[in-house]
C-alpha cells in the first residue's frame, strides 16, 4: 500500500483549548482572517478537517484518527471581517501507527495519509495533491 505526506492548509491560527489526562488536545479553537476552501487544515500539531469529510473518513472505516471539538472564529486582525466566512471543523486528533493506519503523524511531524484515504482527500480538495509527496519506504 502506499502512503502519502499531507501539507495541511496552515491558513488559520489553531489553538488548543482543552486537554485530556494524557495532555492531548480535545477541543481547539481554529481563527480565520480569511474564508479557506480546504478540508485540512491547521498549525502547531493542531489540526481540524470539516465536519463533512470527518463523516466520510469515519463511513469509510478509515484508521489513525479522533474527532474532537472545534469551534472556529473570525480574527479580529482580519482586513473584512464580515466577508470571512469560517469553515464547520472538527478537531482531526492524528492518532494511527506511521505506514500503518490510514492516518498518522510521519517522521517530519506532517499527517500521513493512505493511498485510498489520500484518494479521497484529492477528489473532495484538488489542492491536496499539489501538496502532497509520495512516502518512499526509504525515507
Amino acid at each position: 500500500m502506499k502512503f502519502y505526506r499531507i501539507n495541511e492548509s496552515a491558513t488559520a491560527n489553531a489553538e488548543s483549548t482543552a486537554l485530556n489526562d494524557a495532555g492531548q488536545t480535545i477541543a481547539a479553537t481554529f481563527t480565520f482572517d480569511r474564508t479557506i476552501s480546504r478540508e485540512l487544515m491547521g498549525k502547531n500539531g493542531i489540526f481540524g478537517v470539516t465536519r463533512a469529510v470527518a463523516d466520510e473518513f469515519t463511513s469509510h472505516g478509515f484508521t489513525g484518527f479522533e474527532i474532537g471539538q472545534a469551534e472556529c472564529a473570525v480574527s479580529e486582525e482580519a482586513e473584512d471581517s464580515q466577508s470571512v466566512s469560517p469553515p464547520d471543523l472538527v478537531l482531526f486528533n492524528v492518532v494511527g501507527k506511521f505506514l500503518h493506519d490510514d492516518f498518522a503523524i510521519g517522521p517530519l511531524n506532517l499527517v500521513t495519509a493512505s493511498e485510498r484515504a489520500y484518494e479521497l482527500m484529492t477528489e473532495r480538495d484538488p489542492e491536496t495533491a499539489t501538496w502532497a509527496t509520495e512516502i518512499r519506504v526509504d525515507q
